[in-house]
This record gives C-alpha cells, sequence and structure tokens, in this order.
C-alpha cells in the first residue's frame, strides 16, 4: 500500500490506509466478541484468513487510494478475530503447562511472516507490480486458508486428551 500511494504521488496516504485498516481490525475484533462461536476454530481460522485474502485480491483491483483504503479496512475485519482464533487454537493443542510457549510461537510466527511478506512485498512491488504483489498475497493466504481446511484432522476448539502414563502416544 506504502507503494501504490507513493506511486500516485501521496505517500503520506499510506499512514491514512494503515488508520482504516487499525480501525477495521479493533471493529472486527468487538464485532467478534460480541458473537457466539460455534464452529471449530479451524473453519474459523480458515475464513478469516480467506476474508484477509478476498481483500487483498481487491486490493489488486482497487482504482484509487480511497478504494484501495475502503477494501483493506474491510478486510481488516478479520485481523483481531484471527489472533484471537490463532492463540485460542494454540491454548487448544497445547497442555496445560506448555501454554505460554505456544501463544510464544504465535507471537513469533506473526512477527516472521510480516517480515518475510513485508519483504516479498517490497521486492513485488519493485518487479512486477503491486497489483501483483496483492495478487501473491492473496494467494499465498487462499492456499493456507484452504490447507488447514483440509490438512486439520481435528477440530481445533478441543483440547487434545492427556494420554494415560504408560500409553504410547
Amino acid at each position: 500500500m506504502a507503494a501504490v500511494a507513493q506511486a500516485l504521488g501521496r505517500p503520506g496516504a499510506a499512514g491514512l490506509i494503515e488508520a482504516g485498516i487499525g480501525l477495521g481490525s479493533v471493529t472486527g475484533g468487538l464485532l467478534w466478541a460480541r458473537r457466539r462461536h460455534t464452529r471449530s476454530r479451524s473453519r474459523h481460522l480458515a475464513l478469516l484468513i480467506g476474508i484477509l485474502a478476498a481483500g487483498l485480491a481487491g486490493a489488486a483491483a482497487a482504482p484509487g487510494l480511497i478504494s484501495l483504503g475502503v477494501v483493506l479496512t474491510l478486510a481488516s475485519t478479520a485481523l483481531a478475530p484471527l489472533f484471537v482464533v490463532a492463540y485460542l487454537a494454540a491454548d487448544d493443542l497445547a497442555p496445560p503447562s506448555e501454554r505460554t510457549e505456544a501463544s510464544t510461537w504465535v507471537n513469533v510466527a506473526n512477527n516472521g511472516g510480516n517480515a518475510a511478506g513485508a519483504a516479498l512485498a517490497g521486492i513485488l512491488a519493485d518487479t512486477v507490480g503491486t497489483s501483483r504483489g496483492f495478487l501473491t498475497g492473496a494467494l499465498l493466504l487462499a492456499v493456507a486458508a484452504l490447507l488447514l481446511l483440509t490438512a486439520v484432522a481435528k477440530p481445533l476448539n478441543r483440547p487434545a486428551s492427556p494420554t494415560p502414563a504408560g500409553t504410547p502416544a
């Protein structure tokens, strides 16, 4: 988005778009907290990742900064709920004595993914253009959502039952 803003001669607009993304995330988190959730965490994660993928695909088609801001603000409503579900899923999957470590890994994965994504976005913006960069992000997220839907053998909203002592895991 910074590359789009700069290419359109309005580099400062990237900050306004970032503010919209923050507002969208907060709004999404507040709305998410009000809902009663009955689906598995894996389905929630896949849905939220899919929303982000759709948002990036929409960003690729945005004809200007205002439309880009609107699309990214709407898509960002999935951000805060995605983190909530990711942390809850980590808690579900980790033994009680390892939940802090599991949450730390969610944080590490997010930070590492952000760093790698920012580097890739910069390279793509410089080499193939911003629209293809957004589309690449959308594709990667869509693949992640599909893998999550197809690869998760058990729902993430049920903690693994502890293995009795002496029983092979």
